[in-house]
Protein backbone atom coordinates (compact mmCIF):
# COMPACT_ATOMS: atom_id res chain seq x y z
CA UNK A 1 0.00 0.00 0.00
CA UNK A 2 2.00 3.39 -0.98
CA UNK A 3 2.23 5.88 1.83
CA UNK A 4 0.50 8.47 0.30
CA UNK A 5 -2.52 6.52 -0.79
CA UNK A 6 -5.79 7.96 0.27
CA UNK A 7 -9.04 6.60 0.92
CA UNK A 8 -12.94 6.74 0.86
CA UNK A 9 -14.67 4.34 3.66
CA UNK A 10 -11.52 2.32 3.45
CA UNK A 11 -11.54 2.57 -1.11
CA UNK A 12 -8.67 3.78 -2.94
CA UNK A 13 -8.76 6.97 -4.47
CA UNK A 14 -6.69 10.77 -5.49
CA UNK A 15 -5.87 13.13 -3.83
CA UNK A 16 -7.99 15.62 -5.17
CA UNK A 17 -11.40 13.09 -4.78
CA UNK A 18 -10.65 12.48 -0.69
CA UNK A 19 -10.30 16.15 -0.87
CA UNK A 20 -13.64 16.77 -2.61
CA UNK A 21 -15.27 14.49 -0.18
CA UNK A 22 -14.00 16.24 2.78
CA UNK A 23 -15.53 19.36 1.43
CA UNK A 24 -18.97 18.15 0.98
CA UNK A 25 -18.83 16.68 4.15
CA UNK A 26 -17.96 19.57 5.70
CA UNK A 27 -20.78 21.84 3.35
CA UNK A 28 -23.43 19.71 4.59
CA UNK A 29 -22.26 19.53 8.44
CA UNK A 30 -24.19 21.51 11.16
CA UNK A 31 -21.15 21.98 13.33
CA UNK A 32 -17.67 20.44 13.06
CA UNK A 33 -14.95 19.69 14.91
CA UNK A 34 -11.32 20.15 13.98
CA UNK A 35 -9.30 18.64 16.66
CA UNK A 36 -5.51 18.95 16.38
CA UNK A 37 -3.37 16.48 17.64
CA UNK A 38 -0.41 16.99 15.75
CA UNK A 39 0.71 20.45 13.27
CA UNK A 40 2.55 23.45 12.74
CA UNK A 41 1.94 26.51 12.57
CA UNK A 42 0.92 26.70 8.87
CA UNK A 43 -1.51 23.79 9.41
CA UNK A 44 -3.02 25.29 12.46
CA UNK A 45 -3.39 28.62 10.27
CA UNK A 46 -5.13 26.53 7.27
CA UNK A 47 -7.37 24.57 10.30
CA UNK A 48 -8.30 27.68 12.03
CA UNK A 49 -9.32 29.25 8.70
CA UNK A 50 -11.68 26.28 7.56
CA UNK A 51 -12.88 26.06 11.26
CA UNK A 52 -14.23 29.74 10.33
CA UNK A 53 -14.91 29.55 7.02
CA UNK A 54 -17.57 26.33 7.96
CA UNK A 55 -18.86 27.79 11.36
CA UNK A 56 -16.68 25.04 13.72
CA UNK A 57 -14.93 24.13 16.40
CA UNK A 58 -11.55 24.03 17.03
CA UNK A 59 -9.51 22.48 19.97
CA UNK A 60 -6.14 20.37 20.44
CA UNK A 61 -5.96 16.64 21.80
CA UNK A 62 -3.75 18.46 24.84
CA UNK A 63 -6.08 21.50 25.76
CA UNK A 64 -6.83 19.66 29.00
CA UNK A 65 -3.18 20.17 30.64
CA UNK A 66 -2.88 23.11 29.04
CA UNK A 67 -5.65 24.95 30.11
CA UNK A 68 -4.04 24.52 33.49
CA UNK A 69 -1.09 26.52 32.98
CA UNK A 70 -3.49 29.01 31.12
CA UNK A 71 -6.00 29.35 34.07
CA UNK A 72 -2.82 30.07 36.04
CA UNK A 73 -1.68 32.70 34.02
CA UNK A 74 -4.45 34.39 33.72
CA UNK A 75 -5.66 34.62 36.85
CA UNK A 76 -2.38 34.70 39.23
CA UNK A 77 0.93 35.18 36.82
CA UNK A 78 4.31 32.88 36.34
CA UNK A 79 7.71 33.30 36.27
CA UNK A 80 9.50 31.00 33.41
CA UNK A 81 12.56 30.05 31.98
CA UNK A 82 14.07 28.10 29.08
CA UNK A 83 15.88 25.03 29.82
CA UNK A 84 19.20 26.51 28.08
CA UNK A 85 19.33 29.20 30.88
CA UNK A 86 18.11 26.77 33.81
CA UNK A 87 21.35 24.48 32.40
CA UNK A 88 23.81 27.22 32.67
CA UNK A 89 22.61 28.83 35.75
CA UNK A 90 20.38 26.82 38.36
CA UNK A 91 22.85 25.67 41.55
CA UNK A 92 18.98 24.09 42.49
CA UNK A 93 16.42 21.98 40.51
CA UNK A 94 13.11 20.88 42.29
CA UNK A 95 11.62 18.38 39.81
CA UNK A 96 7.77 17.92 40.88
CA UNK A 97 5.37 14.65 40.29
CA UNK A 98 5.76 11.41 38.31
CA UNK A 99 6.05 10.86 34.74
CA UNK A 100 8.26 14.04 33.66
CA UNK A 101 10.78 11.96 31.72
CA UNK A 102 8.35 9.77 30.10
CA UNK A 103 7.06 13.34 28.84
CA UNK A 104 10.82 15.28 28.19
CA UNK A 105 12.86 12.23 27.54
CA UNK A 106 16.16 13.98 27.03
CA UNK A 107 15.46 16.16 30.36
CA UNK A 108 18.19 15.10 32.53
CA UNK A 109 20.41 15.83 29.33
CA UNK A 110 18.64 19.45 28.18
CA UNK A 111 18.98 20.65 31.64
CA UNK A 112 22.48 19.10 32.61
CA UNK A 113 21.11 17.34 35.90
CA UNK A 114 24.37 14.77 35.74
CA UNK A 115 27.00 17.50 34.89
CA UNK A 116 29.05 20.44 37.09
CA UNK A 117 27.47 23.56 37.47
CA UNK A 118 29.07 26.09 35.48
CA UNK A 119 29.35 30.49 35.33
CA UNK A 120 31.30 30.43 38.51
CA UNK A 121 29.20 27.76 40.29
CA UNK A 122 30.53 25.92 43.41
CA UNK A 123 32.72 22.75 42.43
CA UNK A 124 30.54 20.58 44.14
CA UNK A 125 27.31 18.92 41.97
CA UNK A 126 24.01 21.22 41.65
CA UNK A 127 21.44 19.90 43.93
CA UNK A 128 18.35 17.95 42.48
CA UNK A 129 15.38 17.53 44.75
CA UNK A 130 12.44 15.61 43.58
CA UNK A 131 8.72 16.24 45.36
CA UNK A 132 6.79 12.92 44.25
CA UNK A 133 9.45 10.87 42.58
CA UNK A 134 8.99 7.50 41.89
CA UNK A 135 11.57 4.09 42.16
CA UNK A 136 12.35 4.05 38.74
CA UNK A 137 12.47 7.85 37.98
CA UNK A 138 15.27 8.38 41.18
CA UNK A 139 17.40 5.67 39.51
CA UNK A 140 17.35 7.74 36.25
CA UNK A 141 19.20 10.84 38.50
CA UNK A 142 21.64 9.06 40.86
CA UNK A 143 22.87 12.56 41.23
CA UNK A 144 19.39 13.73 43.12
CA UNK A 145 20.22 14.77 46.61
CA UNK A 146 16.93 14.50 48.31
CA UNK A 147 13.73 13.47 47.33
CA UNK A 148 10.22 12.50 48.85
CA UNK A 149 8.48 9.81 47.33
CA UNK A 150 4.54 10.01 46.68
CA UNK A 151 1.96 9.61 44.24
CA UNK A 152 0.68 12.66 41.94
CA UNK A 153 -3.00 12.74 44.52
CA UNK A 154 -0.89 13.76 47.75
CA UNK A 155 1.55 16.50 45.84
CA UNK A 156 -1.30 19.39 45.97
CA UNK A 157 -1.18 18.52 49.67
CA UNK A 158 2.82 18.64 49.77
CA UNK A 159 3.06 21.61 47.98
CA UNK A 160 0.85 23.37 50.06
CA UNK A 161 2.45 22.03 53.21
CA UNK A 162 6.34 23.45 51.19
CA UNK A 163 4.65 26.90 50.78
CA UNK A 164 2.94 26.99 54.15
CA UNK A 165 6.44 26.45 55.89
CA UNK A 166 8.07 28.38 53.86
CA UNK A 167 5.51 31.11 55.14
CA UNK A 168 6.27 30.15 58.34
CA UNK A 169 2.89 28.71 59.37
CA UNK A 170 2.24 25.13 61.09
CA UNK A 171 1.26 22.05 58.82
CA UNK A 172 0.33 18.65 60.36
CA UNK A 173 2.68 16.05 58.75
CA UNK A 174 4.37 12.83 60.60
CA UNK A 175 7.57 13.22 62.54
CA UNK A 176 9.78 11.75 59.65
CA UNK A 177 7.40 13.42 56.86
CA UNK A 178 8.15 17.09 58.33
CA UNK A 179 11.50 16.49 58.65
CA UNK A 180 11.98 15.67 55.02
CA UNK A 181 9.75 18.70 54.07
CA UNK A 182 12.04 21.15 56.17
CA UNK A 183 15.58 19.88 54.74
CA UNK A 184 13.95 20.41 51.13
CA UNK A 185 12.71 23.90 52.32
CA UNK A 186 16.03 24.98 53.85
CA UNK A 187 17.92 23.68 50.20
CA UNK A 188 14.91 25.99 48.44
CA UNK A 189 16.12 28.91 50.83
CA UNK A 190 19.93 28.40 50.25
CA UNK A 191 19.45 28.58 46.89
CA UNK A 192 20.91 31.44 44.06
CA UNK A 193 19.40 30.44 40.91
CA UNK A 194 16.96 27.70 41.36
CA UNK A 195 14.51 26.04 38.90
CA UNK A 196 10.99 24.42 39.41
CA UNK A 197 10.09 21.98 37.06
CA UNK A 198 6.63 20.57 36.75
CA UNK A 199 3.87 18.68 34.41
CA UNK A 200 0.55 20.48 34.51
CA UNK A 201 -0.30 16.61 33.63
CA UNK A 202 -0.08 15.64 37.57
CA UNK A 203 -1.24 18.77 38.95
CA UNK A 204 -4.70 20.45 38.73
CA UNK A 205 -5.22 24.17 37.93
CA UNK A 206 -4.76 24.98 42.07
CA UNK A 207 -1.73 22.73 42.82
CA UNK A 208 -0.23 24.45 39.74
CA UNK A 209 -1.19 28.06 41.40
CA UNK A 210 0.24 26.74 44.71
CA UNK A 211 3.74 25.96 43.33
CA UNK A 212 4.16 29.37 41.17
CA UNK A 213 2.54 31.01 44.58
CA UNK A 214 5.60 29.22 46.26
CA UNK A 215 8.14 30.64 43.72
CA UNK A 216 6.77 33.76 44.14
CA UNK A 217 7.04 33.82 48.04
CA UNK A 218 11.37 32.72 47.48
CA UNK A 219 11.75 35.26 45.07
CA UNK A 220 11.33 37.95 47.81
CA UNK A 221 14.94 36.33 49.28
CA UNK A 222 16.61 34.55 46.00
CA UNK A 223 16.17 34.00 42.36
CA UNK A 224 12.99 31.26 41.16
CA UNK A 225 11.64 30.72 38.19
CA UNK A 226 9.79 27.51 36.34
CA UNK A 227 9.73 24.83 33.57
CA UNK A 228 6.41 23.33 32.60
CA UNK A 229 6.61 19.59 31.00
CA UNK A 230 3.32 19.73 28.91
CA UNK A 231 2.32 16.64 26.82
CA UNK A 232 4.32 16.82 23.42
CA UNK A 233 4.74 20.58 23.47
CA UNK A 234 2.24 21.17 20.67
CA UNK A 235 -0.52 22.29 22.22
CA UNK A 236 1.51 25.67 23.02
CA UNK A 237 1.64 25.64 18.77
CA UNK A 238 -1.83 25.61 18.78
CA UNK A 239 -2.41 28.22 21.37
CA UNK A 240 -0.01 30.84 20.08
CA UNK A 241 -1.00 30.53 16.59
CA UNK A 242 -4.98 31.04 17.50
CA UNK A 243 -3.58 33.83 19.68
CA UNK A 244 -2.75 36.22 17.30
CA UNK A 245 -5.25 34.72 14.18
CA UNK A 246 -8.35 35.24 16.45
CA UNK A 247 -7.30 37.16 19.74
CA UNK A 248 -7.93 33.83 22.18
CA UNK A 249 -6.91 30.45 22.70
CA UNK A 250 -8.04 27.19 20.86
CA UNK A 251 -11.24 25.62 22.15
CA UNK A 252 -12.80 28.23 19.97
CA UNK A 253 -16.23 28.36 18.04
CA UNK A 254 -17.16 30.57 15.08
CA UNK A 255 -21.05 29.41 15.04
CA UNK A 256 -21.82 33.38 15.09
CA UNK A 257 -19.48 34.44 12.10
CA UNK A 258 -17.02 35.37 14.53
CA UNK A 259 -14.68 33.69 17.17
CA UNK A 260 -16.25 32.84 20.23
CA UNK A 261 -13.75 31.38 23.36
CA UNK A 262 -15.28 29.25 25.83
CA UNK A 263 -12.62 26.50 27.47
CA UNK A 264 -16.08 24.74 28.40
CA UNK A 265 -18.52 25.13 25.26
CA UNK A 266 -15.73 23.99 23.01
CA UNK A 267 -14.00 20.93 24.49
CA UNK A 268 -14.15 18.38 21.66
CA UNK A 269 -14.10 15.88 24.14
CA UNK A 270 -17.21 16.68 25.48
CA UNK A 271 -19.39 17.96 22.46
CA UNK A 272 -18.34 14.54 20.97
CA UNK A 273 -19.55 12.85 23.98
CA UNK A 274 -22.65 14.87 24.13
CA UNK A 275 -23.67 14.59 20.34
CA UNK A 276 -22.96 18.48 19.86
CA UNK A 277 -20.67 18.02 16.77
CA UNK A 278 -21.89 16.02 13.61
CA UNK A 279 -18.30 15.38 12.33
CA UNK A 280 -14.67 15.18 13.55
CA UNK A 281 -11.84 16.36 11.26
CA UNK A 282 -8.59 15.05 13.43
CA UNK A 283 -5.29 16.71 12.29
CA UNK A 284 -2.18 14.43 13.49
CA UNK A 285 0.77 14.99 11.59
CA UNK A 286 3.30 12.89 12.79
CA UNK A 287 1.39 11.61 16.53
CA UNK A 288 -0.98 9.05 17.34
CA UNK A 289 -4.54 9.40 16.49
CA UNK A 290 -6.65 9.57 19.73
CA UNK A 291 -9.71 6.70 19.66
CA UNK A 292 -12.88 8.28 19.38
CA UNK A 293 -16.70 6.16 19.86
CA UNK A 294 -17.80 5.96 16.22
CA UNK A 295 -21.16 8.29 16.37
CA UNK A 296 -19.98 10.54 13.47
CA UNK A 297 -18.42 10.38 10.46
CA UNK A 298 -14.33 11.40 10.42
CA UNK A 299 -12.04 12.24 8.55
CA UNK A 300 -8.57 11.60 9.30
CA UNK A 301 -5.96 13.57 8.12
CA UNK A 302 -2.90 11.55 9.25
CA UNK A 303 -0.40 8.45 8.42
CA UNK A 304 -2.51 6.20 11.66
CA UNK A 305 -5.76 5.00 11.03
CA UNK A 306 -8.70 4.51 13.68
CA UNK A 307 -9.26 0.88 14.42
CA UNK A 308 -12.83 0.46 14.97
CA UNK A 309 -14.00 3.69 14.21
CA UNK A 310 -16.33 5.15 11.30
CA UNK A 311 -13.65 6.77 9.32
CA UNK A 312 -15.13 8.13 5.83
CA UNK A 313 -11.77 9.54 4.47
CA UNK A 314 -8.35 9.28 5.37
CA UNK A 315 -5.87 11.52 4.19
CA UNK A 316 -2.11 10.71 4.99
CA UNK A 317 -0.25 13.94 5.14
CA UNK A 318 3.32 14.35 6.23
CA UNK A 319 5.44 15.10 9.56
CA UNK A 320 6.57 18.70 10.12
CA UNK A 321 10.37 18.43 10.68
CA UNK A 322 10.56 14.86 9.11
CA UNK A 323 8.64 15.26 5.45
CA UNK A 324 8.70 18.95 5.33
CA UNK A 325 10.00 21.62 6.81
CA UNK A 326 7.55 23.57 9.59
CA UNK A 327 7.64 25.87 12.56
CA UNK A 328 6.29 24.99 15.44
CA UNK A 329 6.82 25.09 19.28
CA UNK A 330 10.16 24.21 20.79
CA UNK A 331 10.28 23.37 24.56
CA UNK A 332 14.51 24.00 24.44
CA UNK A 333 13.68 27.58 23.66
CA UNK A 334 10.08 28.11 25.12
CA UNK A 335 9.28 29.61 21.73
CA UNK A 336 8.33 28.74 18.27
CA UNK A 337 11.24 27.76 16.02
CA UNK A 338 12.16 26.68 12.73
CA UNK A 339 12.27 22.90 11.85
CA UNK A 340 13.89 21.54 8.76
CA UNK A 341 12.99 18.30 6.84
CA UNK A 342 15.30 15.71 7.85
CA UNK A 343 13.73 13.19 5.84
CA UNK A 344 11.85 14.84 2.84
CA UNK A 345 8.91 13.16 1.48
CA UNK A 346 5.96 13.52 -1.45
CA UNK A 347 3.35 13.43 1.93
CA UNK A 348 1.52 16.86 1.48
CA UNK A 349 1.74 18.71 4.30
CA UNK A 350 -1.44 19.37 6.46
CA UNK A 351 -1.85 23.16 5.65
CA UNK A 352 -1.45 21.96 1.57
CA UNK A 353 -4.22 19.56 2.35
CA UNK A 354 -6.47 21.88 3.94
CA UNK A 355 -6.17 24.84 1.92
CA UNK A 356 -7.35 22.16 -1.08
CA UNK A 357 -10.19 21.05 1.09
CA UNK A 358 -11.03 24.59 1.18
CA UNK A 359 -11.15 24.91 -2.51
CA UNK A 360 -12.96 22.22 -2.70
CA UNK A 361 -15.45 23.89 -0.30
CA UNK A 362 -15.66 27.26 -2.77
CA UNK A 363 -16.56 24.55 -6.02
CA UNK A 364 -19.09 22.92 -3.79
CA UNK A 365 -20.36 26.61 -3.19
CA UNK A 366 -20.42 27.30 -6.65
CA UNK A 367 -22.26 24.29 -8.43
CA UNK A 368 -25.16 25.03 -5.38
Amino acid sequence: MPQNACFIEGRSVSLFEATHAVAALIARSRLPVFLINACDVAGTRAAIRLAARSGGVIDHSESKGAFRELDVMRSFGKFIVTPSEARKRADTVLLVGSGLTKLWPDMIERLGLAELPRLGLPPQRRQILWLGARGEERALSPCATQTIAAEDDALPNLIAALRARNAQRRVALSASGGDALEAMLEALKDTKFGVIVYSPASLDALAIEMLVGLVADLNKATRFSTISVGGSGNAETSMQTAGWMTGFPIRTGFGRGYPEHDPWRFDASRMLENGEADLLICISSGQRLPAWPPRIPIVSLGTDHFDGNDVKVQIPVGQHGRDHDGVDFARETQSLAWRPAMHATQLPSAAAVLDQIAEGISREAASC
